[in-house]
C-alpha cells in the first residue's frame, strides 16, 4: 500500500509539474519524502521544481543527497553545476562539469555551461572551445552558437562573432537577444541601416527590452535624428536604465 501511495504521490507531482504548478508539486513530492526520505525520484524532481521557483539552495540541498544516494546520477549533478552557475560559482560550476564530462563526454550541456562558466571569467578562448564542443555534438545549440558569437565578439574576432550571430538567428529567428547582439555589432561596424533594422526587430520581439530602446537612441544620435533618439532614451528610461536618464538630461532637456 505504500509503495502504491508514493506511485500516485509522484504522478500527481508530476502532473503539477507538466501545468507549471510546482509549488504544489513541491508539496507532493514533499509527502514522498517524508514517506521514503531516500526516494531518489522524489528528491531529484523536487530540486528541480525547486530551481524553477529560484530555490537555489533547496536544490543544493536536495541533489546533495541525491547524489548521496546514487553518485552516478549525472543529471543530479549537471543540475547541481546550474545552481552553482546561479551562485555565481563558476570555478565550481566548470569543477562539477570536468566529472560530468569525465563520464559523459557526449553531455552537449555540461560543455555548455562549462563554456558560459568560463565566458564570466572572461576565459574567452576556452569558453569558445566549449561551445564548439557542444555544437559538434548538437549542431543546432543555438544558445551555444550566440554565447560563442559574444566571445568572439570580445575577443575581437567581429567576423566571426557576425557569423555566429547570423546562424544563432537562422535557428531561433525569435530570438530578441541574439537580434540585438547583431545589431550592436553593427553599430561598432557602422553598418547603421542593419543595426536599425536588427534594433527594431529586437525591439518587435520583445518590446519591453530595455537595452534595445537604448542602443537604438544612441545609434538614431550619431545619424542626427535627434528627437527619435530622445524618444528611445526615454521609453529606456521608462524601464528602468538608469543610463537613459543621463542622455536624457544631456541631449533632451530642450531650450529653457
Amino acid at each position: 500500500m505504500k509503495s502504491e501511495e508514493i506511485r500516485s504521490l509522484i504522478d500527481r507531482a508530476n502532473t503539477h509539474c507538466e501545468v507549471s504548478n510546482y509549488r504544489e508539486a513541491i508539496e507532493d513530492y514533499s509527502k514522498v519524502i517524508e514517506i521514503d526520505p531516500e526516494n531518489e525520484e522524489a528528491l531529484f524532481w523536487r530540486a528541480y521544481a525547486k530551481g524553477i521557483i529560484e530555490d537555489y539552495e533547496g536544490v543544493m540541498v536536495d541533489l546533495e543527497k541525491v547524489i548521496e544516494i546514487n553518485p552516478h546520477n549525472w543529471d543530479a549533478y549537471f543540475f547541481k553545476a546550474m545552481a552553482h552557475f546561479q551562485f555565481e560559482e563558476y570555478e565550481v560550476t566548470i569543477s562539477i562539469c570536468d566529472r560530468i564530462l569525465d563520464n559523459e563526454p557526449e553531455d552537449e550541456d555540461a560543455y555548455y555551461y562549462r563554456g558560459l562558466s568560463n565566458y564570466e571569467l572572461k576565459k574567452y578562448e576556452e569558453a569558445i572551445a566549449d561551445f564548439e564542443e557542444a555544437i559538434k555534438i548538437e549542431p543546432g545549440y543555438s544558445e551555444a552558437i550566440f554565447n560563442k558569437g559574444l566571445a568572439h565578439h570580445e575577443l575581437g574576432s567581429l567576423q566571426d562573432a557576425l557569423e555566429d550571430f547570423n546562424m544563432a538567428i537562422q535557428i531561433s529567428p525569435d530570438d530578441a537577444e541574439a537580434f540585438l547582439a547583431r545589431a550592436e555589432l553593427y553599430h561598432e561596424l557602422e553598418e547603421f541601416n542593419k543595426a536599425f533594422d536588427d534594433y527594431n526587430e529586437a525591439i518587435n520581439l520583445d518590446p519591453n527590452n530595455e537595452a534595445a530602446y537604448m542602443n537604438r537612441g544612441s545609434l538614431l544620435h550619431s545619424m542626427e535624428d535627434h528627437s527619435g533618439a530622445c524618444r528611445d532614451w526615454k521609453k529606456a528610461s521608462e524601464l528602468g536604465m538608469v543610463e537613459a536618464d543621463v542622455m536624457l538630461e544631456l541631449y533632451c532637456k530642450g531650450p529653457k
